[in-house]
This record gives C-alpha cells, sequence and structure tokens, in this order.
C-alpha cells in the first residue's frame, strides 16, 4: 500500500508492438536519493523505441525507475519519448495494491493539463513525447502542485462502435463532485441522447 514506508509502482508503456517494462517509481526507507539497487536506468536506443525517462540521470543515461527515500510527499518528473511519433501509446500500472488511505497518487500529463487518479484507474493514454509528473501526498499538496485544469474528454471507447462505449471525461477541482450533462451526436449531427 502507497501508505507503507516501502512502496513500489511499476510502469509498462505499449505502442503498437512494442512495450517498455523497465519504468516506474516509489519509496523505500533505506533508498537513497542518487541511484541504487532500486532503481533502474534507460538503455541506449535502437530504431525503434519506447522510452521512460526521469529527470534524474547516472553518467549520461537517465533512470527508468526512481525509488527515493520514505517521505510525506514527493514529485517525480519523466519524459516518455518514442521513435513513432504519430501513434497513441498507452502507460500502465498495477492499482490493485494501493490500499484505502488519504494519500493521493497522481498522473499528471503536462501537455494536456490533464491529471489521473492512479488509485482509481490503471492506464493513461497518450501520444509521444510527452512530460508527466507523478505526485504523491496530501490533497494540499496535490492541488497547490497542479492546481485544477480543464474539462476533456479523454478517451472513447471501442471507437468506432456499433453498441456500449465508455467515455472517459476529465473534469476539474478534482476532488470535488458536480453535475455532468454529455450530449452524443452522430457523425451527420442527429442527437442521439
Amino acid at each position: 500500500s502507497i501508505d507503507e514506508s516501502d512502496w513500489e509502482i511499476d510502469f509498462t508503456i505499449n505502442q503498437g508492438d512494442i512495450a517498455n517494462v523497465i519504468g516506474g517509481l516509489g519509496m523505500r526507507q533505506n533508498a537513497s536519493e542518487g541511484f541504487d539497487i532500486y532503481d533502474g536506468f534507460s538503455m541506449p536506443n535502437f530504431s525503434e523505441f519506447l522510452d521512460l525517462n526521469h529527470k534524474k540521470k547516472l553518467n549520461q543515461y537517465n533512470y527508468s525507475k526512481d525509488v527515493i527515500p520514505t517521505t510525506d510527499s514527493y514529485t517525480w518528473n519523466f519524459k516518455v519519448d518514442a521513435s513513432n511519433t504519430e501513434s497513441p501509446a498507452r502507460i500502465n500500472w498495477n492499482n490493485s495494491y494501493m490500499g484505502v488511505n488519504d494519500i493521493n497518487l497522481i498522473l499528471f500529463d503536462e501537455q494536456s493539463n490533464i491529471w489521473i487518479d492512479m488509485k482509481q484507474h490503471s492506464y493513461y493514454s497518450f501520444t509521444p513525447p510527452a512530460n508527466f509528473k507523478v505526485l504523491y501526498g496530501s490533497a494540499n499538496y496535490v492541488e497547490k502542485e497542479i492546481g485544477n485544469g480543464d474539462v476533456k474528454i479523454l478517451e472513447v471507447s471501442p471507437n468506432p462502435a456499433s453498441g456500449p462505449i465508455s467515455i472517459h471525461v476529465f473534469l476539474p477541482e478534482w476532488q470535488k463532485k458536480f453535475p455532468l450533462q454529455l450530449e452524443l451526436k452522430s457523425i451527420t449531427g442527429i442527437t442521439l441522447a
């Protein structure tokens, strides 16, 4: 659970047939700020690549996994780079063991100004390159770091569809509840719902 002193989140990034499984972040009591046995680093790029690069570096190589000493709040910064900058990619994580607690773990897409509650969702789709932050801490810490944002439709799936669909929407003021009304129209402009 992320309210324990030792925890880690592993990321898997997929884009078409390419997958990267060496990224992540976390906290451990005996971790160091510098490179240690809990961290990983990105390998050199080949013709096709999909990389998760934290801002921290070991010599000329960026960390792919950054585990820091346990603290009450922290912000990780990383970038996802890819040889293919036209196709969507997806970052995945396992949120089944994060626990029931008051600690927030928020993935923030800096270009789109979209936050994802990592305890509620287990993936985020985007088109690389993309800069991200992961914020860990209280609601006050997260709000101070990222503010609110704009209403956006994140994903409609499946697309195209002839049956039921899921619509993932980003709403501002991330901890508040308020009514939302969606109007669905066909490609010809006819209101469906």
